[in-house]
């Protein structure tokens, strides 16, 4: 900063200058004003030592001061037009180099005004203001390159090629030439030619940036984001503060979920060129990415114009006008964009909300089936066409869209569909609480809950109110709007209305008790449930509620007494005696799990062969393989074609020693079913127990032709098991090589880590996510093993990719709650708050919102949470000295030390276990 004061005279000749301005106005005069060459040579040679020491803001105030004394400085104009070059803004650029050029036109403000049309994307205008020739071969070819540059932009590609080659031939090693090439050759998607052509350049002039930044982009359009980011580091160590480096390299750590990182680059461009359009652009992207939609919109309207043409900021543009309420524009630019990229399935998907939000859903319909035709597996688009379907009436197809997503895989998507097939099922009899129209109208309330259309789910429920003023499901339905909305207070308010209309309506109870589980009102929770099974002794629902929720708040004992007495209530139950196993299983009492096995043998014996199917299962789990067995030769001559029971038969048998029953089941199915996976891999078994190692393999290598994938795991599982590791590693990668396929990719990454390959298993998996990015499984792994080995950065950021895509998954939120606290990351607290409000339930995500907040200072919120996180996990010791260590905070002490005295008394060790003692004695002290 300059800190020089004025002298005495120059302070003088100041007030001397005011008064004969004060002067000349009360005259009504006003003197011309000479231009001053002297003081504006000083103003210009003051600006360039100013950029010679860094100072760029202090070098365009001077130059302005060079051109206000003479606006005739061609050379202060000039440098100003190419400061506001470096800056990013192009206009004003183009405004001072174009007076430049109309007074003095010479090859080198034709290149300058050349880059300002460029950075405006006015390719065409360029071609206008570069002559043919320059005064030298060296401006020649520059003039070449650039019109090259430009012909791109226009999408001439054949021009921009002969543009190229025609500079090389006068200067064959020209870098910018060869790069210009490799450019074209990139777009025409012959990436093997550009890369050589870029390596070229590379190895003759190591930090050439132009290079360094084409090299980065060809590996971030093969999805090699390490090279990309590898090659923008290189450039950035070079040129920490280009805007050419730094806002690709924010693109590069957006895909990978560096999303902090991300915003640090753009920042870093903001504050030295506050008018960039790819960094307001990338700004406004991280502001939608990160939920805030209207500072999206403020960022990027006035950028808008200037980007119509560009794709991305296109569907950004579109995405911003959806939320924020502008449907109508937001169609209109969400078809622009799908004019350039038909076939983007998240375009088309947005053009189908978009379409509903703005009311017209037969359109929406007309989007959604082409869209599901080419993307079967695409659920969420599947449940916008069946909600859109029952929103124009069309019930039938709704109802078989449903009944498709009722079998899903996504067991979220498949609960939801079959609660509305049992509203659509009872929509088609007489049923008393709602009528058919009524039912199918709540089905499009949930519809609109689930699309975040609160407003309209509003209104729709306020109209059959009217219609049903006294109906406490419409009450409770209402309610779930606001649930959904966070207002848990007005929904349980509203609740509590429908349940003094109906105190025994399970939905409205149910609805309840959801919310006071959100709310930490676990005691009333419990007691509701409680009753509900006292005055039901003879249902299943109520005593599996109550024993789920016993569970979760790890009371498993209560919760075995809960259900075997209704299990002794109601002694037809399978569903009940299945859940029983299940936690006598979880507590390793085998007895009990045979008991329990044998009352289902018995109920199967009486026309019910789920309940032999049950049996089966819990013999097996059991260790008593022998039974299981006998109990599915009986279930398997009920149910001869299931081909399922015939495999777990055959499992059990040769688990028991009775291989010979088995072979011959196996090789039935195999003959029916050549392709038949388990079946090949049960006499895989046997051929193994026989020490047939080559049939094994024969075996598996059969199944080659229908399923090459099924067929490399069971060539790698039988070289395994036969002691021939190196063998099985190198099957798998040439089989990955074959067939790249995630499962082959996860089975990799497992037999590299088993033979203490770690890193190559990491870097391998690592390559795979980056050319599969939405493999989230795959990405779940290796976020997973990340997290387990302490590599906590890189761990975070492929949580950051899984949050964004499983938003609603409440332990990846956990998970990433935990691992951003430990990196002190700020958006830690807000990550644990959305996990906590997915599963208030939960102990566990109680207890790591509680310990943020209390290592925050937020003590009282604290210990309400860790109180409710022991209360649901006492046994958890982790957890209790949570909650001491918070109430210890607040002044609590006595029941503090009282806790921490039970925990140093306790044998079972536990992590935070000195931290406990530490605090205990600081206590006494």
């Amino acid at each position: 900063m300059n800190t020089h004061r004025p002298t005495t005279s120059a302070r003088r000749l100041r007030r001397l200058m005011a008064a004969v301005s004060l002067v000349a106005l009360s005259t009504g005069f006003a003197p011309a004003q000479a231009a001053d060459t002297q003081r504006s040579q000083g103003y210009y040679d003051d600006a360039v030592r100013q950029l010679q020491s860094g100072n760029a803001s202090a070098a365009q105030i001077q130059l302005r001061n060079a051109l206000q004394q003479d606006g005739d400085n061609l050379k202060a104009r000039q440098l100003l037009g190419q400061l506001h070059l470096r800056t990013g803004d192009p206009v004003s650029a183009e405004k001072e180099l174009r007076r430049v050029f109309d007074v003095q036109r010479g090859d080198e403000i034709e290149l300058l005004l050349a880059q300002a049309l460029m950075a405006q994307r006015r390719f065409s205008d360029v071609f206008g203001v570069l002559s043919p020739q320059g005064a030298t071969p060296d401006a020649t070819r520059a003039k070449l390159v650039v019109s090259g540059q430009a012909y791109i932009g226009t999408g001439q590609l054949d021009d921009a090629e002969t543009m190229f080659r025609t500079a090389l031939d006068g200067a064959p090693e020209a870098p910018d030439a060869k790069l210009g090439l490799a450019r074209v050759e990139a777009l025409r998607n012959r990436m093997d030619d550009a890369a050589a052509n870029v390596d070229a350049v590379l190895a003759a002039e190591p930090d050439n940036l132009e290079a360094l930044l084409l090299s980065a982009e060809i590996a971030f359009v093969q999805q090699r984001a390490d090279d990309a980011l590898a090659a923008l580091n290189r450039a950035a160590a070079k040129a920490p503060d280009d805007p050419r480096v730094l806002l690709p390299r924010a693109r590069v750590r957006l895909q990978t979920g560096a999303v902090d990182e991300a915003e640090k680059d753009v920042a870093s461009v903001l504050r030295q060129a506050p008018q960039d359009l790819m960094a307001r652009y990338m700004k406004a992207s991280i502001q939608l990415m990160r939920g805030d939609a209207n500072a999206a919109r403020a960022t990027f309207q006035p950028i808008e114009g200037a980007l119509a043409d560009y794709t991305p900021a296109q569907l950004l543009n579109a995405l911003i006008k959806f939320n924020t309420g502008q449907y109508a524009q937001a169609e209109t630019v969400i078809n622009r964009f799908l004019t350039t990229v038909p076939d983007h399935t998240g375009g088309r998907r947005l053009l189908a909300a978009t379409r509903l939000r703005a009311g017209n859903a037969l359109s929406a319909v007309e989007v959604l089936k082409p869209l599901i035709a080419d993307h079967p597996d695409d659920l969420i688009a599947r449940q916008m066409l069946a909600g859109a379907h029952m929103r124009l009436g069309d019930i039938d197809q709704a109802t078989a869209v449903y009944r498709e997503l009722a079998s899903s895989s996504d067991r979220q998507v498949a609960s939801r569909a079959r609660s509305v097939l049992s509203l659509l099922t009872a929509a088609n009899d007489t049923s008393q609480e709602m009528p058919p129209e009524t039912r199918q109208a709540v089905v499009v309330v949930l519809d609109y809950i689930r699309n975040a259309e609160f407003q309209r789910a509003h209104e729709a429920v306020a109209k059959l109110q009217k219609a049903d003023p006294d109906n406490p499901l419409l009450v409770s339905l209402d309610a779930s709007i606001f649930m959904a909305e966070g207002d848990l207070g007005t929904a349980r308010s509203k609740l509590e209305t429908a349940r003094a209309m109906d105190p025994a309506m399970a939905e409205i109870v149910g609805n309840l008790n959801a919310v006071d589980v959100r709310m930490g009102n676990l005691e009333a929770v419990e007691k509701r449930l409680r009753d509900a099974v006292s005055a039901n002794p003879r249902e299943e629902q109520p005593a599996l509620r109550l024993a789920q929720f016993l569970t979760l708040g790890q009371r498993a004992g209560e919760a075995v007494a809960v259900l075997e007495n209704a299990a002794t209530a109601q002694r037809a139950s399978i569903t009940l005696r299945r859940a029983l196993a299940e936690l006598y299983e979880r507590q390793d009492d085998k007895p009990k799990m045979l008991e329990v096995a044998g009352q289902l043998r018995q109920i199967g014996a009486v026309d019910k062969p789920e309940a032999l199917a049950a049996s089966a299962a819990i013999y097996r789990a059991a260790g008593d393989t022998a039974k299981a067995a006998e109990v599915l030769r009986v279930y398997s001559k009920a149910r001869p074609d299931e081909v399922e029971a015939k495999i777990a038969l055959a499992q059990n048998l040769m688990a028991s020693g009775n291989a010979g029953e088995a072979k011959p089941i196996l090789e039935g199915i195999k003959a029916k079913d050549p392709a038949n996976a388990p079946a090949t891999l049960g006499l895989i078994d046997l051929a193994l127990a026989a020490n047939d190692g080559d049939g094994a393999l024969k075996l598996a290598d059969g199944l080659q032709q229908a399923d090459p994938v099924a067929a490399a795991q069971l060539r790698s599982n039988v070289l395994v098991r036969t002691n021939r590791q190196a063998e099985a590693l190198k099957s798998v990668e040439q089989a990955m090589e074959r067939t790249p396929d995630r499962r082959l990719a996860l089975a990799l990454f497992e037999l590299r880590r088993q033979q203490k390959q770690v890193d190559q298993a990491l870097v391998g998996l690592e390559d795979w996510v980056k050319r599969n990015p939405e493999d989230l499984q795959a990405r779940a792994v290796l976020a997973d093993s990340y997290l387990a080995s302490k590599d906590l950065t890189r761990a975070e950021a492929h949580y950051d990719v899984l949050v964004r895509a499983r938003p609603n998954d409440p332990l990846l939120l956990n998970n990433a709650a935990w691992l951003k606290h430990e990196l002190d990351r700020p958006e830690a607290l807000q990550i644990a708050r959305r996990a906590h409000t997915v599963s208030p339930s939960s102990p566990e995500i109680a207890d790591t919102l509680g310990w943020i907040l209390a290592l925050a200072g937020e003590t009282d919120e604290a210990v309400g949470l860790l109180r409710q996180a022991a209360a649901g996990a006492p046994a958890n010791q982790e957890i209790l000295y949570h909650l001491a260590y918070a109430l210890n905070a607040t002044g609590a002490k006595d029941e503090a030390r009282d806790i921490l005295e039970k925990l140093a008394q306790a044998t079972q060790p536990f992590p935070a276990r000195d931290e406990a003692a530490e605090l205990l004695a600081s206590i006494k002290r």
